[in-house]
């Protein structure tokens, strides 16, 4: 990520947010952060390798998904919520481009900018523009 476009769009505090929510969280659905670093004019984050690419592309290839593939992406989301929940975070840009599919088919929930921790309530107005 550029710094100058972090900086022009006001990202910092998403960005450390990010950094430090997928520092701590542990899940098998959850892609995880393997590390992050900086050089002069760019930050890094480095996520482990998901070989099937977002769950957006599967599904404008595939068109439909079935019931049972339905039922099966559905239920490892409502963990992942579950999971993030009793851990007091808030994950809030849930869609398609933000899941992976590994190429065991499991889902793996990634980018956590507009995430929060939350300890009773928040008030943020935030999601993708579109």
């Amino acid at each position: 990520m550029k710094k100058t476009s972090i900086i022009k769009q006001k990202q910092l505090r998403h960005i450390i947010s990010e950094v430090q929510i997928m520092s701590i969280v542990r899940h098998p659905f959850i892609a995880d952060l393997v590390g992050h670093f900086q050089d002069e004019n760019r930050l890094y984050m480095v996520l482990e390798f998901v070989a099937g690419g977002e769950l957006f592309t599967l599904l404008r290839n595939e068109r439909t998904f079935n019931t049972s593939a339905s039922i099966f992406y559905a239920a490892e989301l409502v963990a992942v919520l579950a999971y993030l929940h009793a851990n007091s975070i808030v994950y809030r840009d849930l869609k398609p481009e933000n899941v992976l599919v590994a190429e065991s088919g499991h889902l793996k929930v990634c980018d956590f900018g507009l995430s929060k921790i939350v300890q009773d309530r928040t008030w943020t107005m935030c999601g993708t523009a579109e």
